[in-house]
């Protein structure tokens, strides 16, 4: 199949070309660029090795080269509109997805938006390990179920979910200002830090994100280099809080099983068992937690929820 990669180079610049080097000779990329764009990296040039590469200079202006791109989609789509091909748009502005949207929905035509042209080229790679993400996938299901003292399955994503998803925020802060501060293409910001966030739960986190990065970028050494550090930093900040999280896990636990015994509907359960790790160890933890309940639920049933919780804190 023929491919057409649009590059909009004002918006990517260089780390657009990623992925260049795995091209084949049914590839063309054509880069669009003003004067106002950035300088234009020579390597690139050894680096797409057998694609055809044609570069279009536009005149600057509101969005010149935005319309030059889909005025050039247009014109592929009316010359091989009869022909297996496939044009990707790459670039971080969404405003072209409107677009691709109308060619797909009007003529079925294969059109695809891409930050990087490597993310493109690894779509057939995933494709064709389908199966073995889904067991991939299943075994991690595995691996994050644990079970109560009754022997029932509580998957454990759902007993810290809250602490989890604020570890990975505070994760993805870090990695977001040590890539702005470093040489690394802010065009991949995003994509590195959902590769280290998805693996945030594994024992050996790091060697995940190794081979992910591995895969994904031609040098990736310093990419590599720059998250481990971050990563590692993280970890040293975060162990008092993991531990505390731990033990919090526990008491949930315990605090919804004798609420699920008491009937308790699970929304008010899971809320009286996070006022329970909230305040626990706290020498106002009573009156606290009293508070927020009756400010809740009113005066009758606060102190009522309040008395089913009160030995914990």
């Amino acid at each position: 199949m023929e491919k057409y990669y649009l590059i909009d180079f004002e918006n990517v610049s260089t780390g657009g070309f990623s992925g260049c080097e795995l091209l084949g000779n049914e590839d063309h990329i054509h880069v669009f660029f003003t004067d106002k764009s950035t300088k234009f990296d020579l390597n690139i040039l050894a680096r797409h090795k057998a694609a055809t590469l044609e570069i279009h200079k536009v005149p600057c202006g509101n969005q010149s080269a935005d319309m030059h791109i889909v005025s050039y989609l247009g014109y592929l789509v009316g010359r091989y509109r009869e022909k297996d091909f496939e044009c990707i748009i790459v670039s971080k502005d969404t405003d072209f997805d409107n677009v691709i949207k109308f060619w797909t929905d009007a003529e079925g035509v294969s059109v695809r938006r891409s930050p990087v042209i490597k993310n493109d080229v690894s779509e057939g790679r995933k494709k064709n390990k389908k199966t073995e993400n889904k067991g991939s996938q299943d075994k991690k299901t595995r691996k994050n179920n644990i079970s109560d003292n009754s022997g029932k399955s509580i998957p454990e994503r759902n007993v810290n979910n809250s602490g989890t998803e604020q570890q990975k925020k505070e994760l993805t802060e870090r990695l977001k200002k040590a890539i702005g501060e470093s040489e690394i293409s802010p065009c991949f910001t995003d994509e590195i830090t959902n590769i280290v966030t998805s693996h945030f739960e594994e024992k050996h986190m790091l060697t995940s994100v190794h081979n992910d990065l591995r895969q994904i970028f031609t040098d990736y050494s310093d990419v590599y280099d720059l998250v481990r550090k971050v990563v590692k930093e993280h970890n040293n900040v975060t162990v008092p809080k993991n531990n505390d999280r731990n033990k919090g896990n526990s008491l949930s636990v315990t605090v919804k099983k004798d609420l699920d015994k008491a009937k308790i509907g699970n929304e008010d359960a899971d809320y009286l068992a996070s006022l329970a790790v909230k305040y626990s160890g706290k020498s106002d933890s009573k009156a606290l937690a009293n508070k927020a309940l009756v400010k809740k639920y009113g005066q009758d049933k606060g102190n009522d929820l309040y008395k089913k919780i009160k030995k914990y804190l």
